[in-house]
């Protein structure tokens, strides 16, 4: 029941924030921002994103930690490649194959590439 409740409590939180920025005068965030196609896909992208790195670090450090036995900085260790690869495909990403293919392809075959290992790891 609390995973629901925090579901709940995260969508009020998220419409009441709406709603005041709506009726601000000088709004945080402007609305039309976010609704622009480009920038609301990409901000859904990121929040994708973060959703499933935050998933993948926390569910591979309860299994190195309770099925591997490792120790919490055995495992800190092990995800040093994982860290370090990550690094190098955004750094590569951004300087070498944008300025060829565009973002848009990159974001697509991104979050196709993630979506495969996700399964993959599932």
């Amino acid at each position: 029941m609390g995973t629901i409740g925090s579901l709940v409590g995260g969508v009020v939180l998220l419409a009441g924030f709406v709603f005041a920025e709506q009726r601000a005068s000088h709004p945080l965030l402007p609305l039309r921002v976010i609704l622009d196609r480009t920038r609301g896909g990409s901000y859904v992208a990121v929040g994708i994103s973060g959703i499933a790195i935050f998933g993948t670090f926390l569910f591979l450090t309860y299994y190195l930690q309770a099925i591997k036995g490792y120790s919490p900085i055995k495992t800190g260790l092990a995800f040093l490649p994982m860290t370090l690869v990550l690094m190098a495909a955004s750094i590569t990403a951004s300087t070498v194959l944008r300025p060829r293919v565009g973002p848009r392809v990159l974001v697509v075959i991104g979050m196709a590439l993630g979506a495969s290992a996700m399964l993959y790891l599932t």
